[in-house]
């Protein structure tokens, strides 16, 4: 039985690249066990399964290879929860964020599927709500686009995904 794998076996066996390997052992995350001095190459071995293993695992919990160097330099249990508790808490407001995505997308594509004349003023009766009230001089779209930025820029965080939440009234 093999006792030292080679980088590229290495890599073989844990279904990944020579580059992310060497990144690895350039970055002290993984060395490897023995670099031959006449030829350079990397050769691991056994023993350094778990700690690629652990790599991988703690990766795909979306720890940063940062954090997973810290941890594995000093294993520290109470840390790790720290450090798990703190990604999970991110998921939870990425999770959140891609529903509110999901919700505007649902809302254009109902949007624009009742619209049977794209690119061409239409007249649409809507429950009522409460609106806000801009009044500048608008001659362009550039001037809109600036009042509205100025108006309120927070609001209109997302508007370069979502755009159709602002109305123009124009007078008869």
């Amino acid at each position: 039985m093999a006792t030292e794998f080679s980088i590229g076996q290495m890599a073989k066996l844990f279904a990944t690249s020579v580059k992310t390997l060497r990144y690895y052992a350039d970055t002290d995350l993984l060395p490897p066990a023995r670099i031959d001095s006449h030829t350079g190459y990397r050769y691991y071995t056994i023993a350094q399964f778990e700690r690629l293993n652990s790599i991988f695992y703690l990766k795909k919990l979306g720890l940063s290879l940062a954090e997973i160097k810290s941890h594995l330099a000093a294993p520290d249990r109470e840390s790790l929860i720290g450090q798990l508790q703190q990604q999970q808490t991110s998921i939870t407001q990425q999770i959140a964020a891609l529903q509110r995505v999901q919700h505007h997308l649902q809302q254009r594509i109902d949007a624009l599927s009742t619209i049977t004349e794209f690119d061409r003023p239409y007249l649409e009766t809507i429950p009522a709500r409460a609106c806000l009230r801009l009044s500048v001089p608008i001659t362009s779209n550039q001037d809109l686009e600036l009042a509205l930025r100025q108006f309120d820029p927070q609001a209109l965080a997302d508007a370069t995904l979502f755009s159709g939440g602002v109305g123009v009234i124009q007078s008869l």
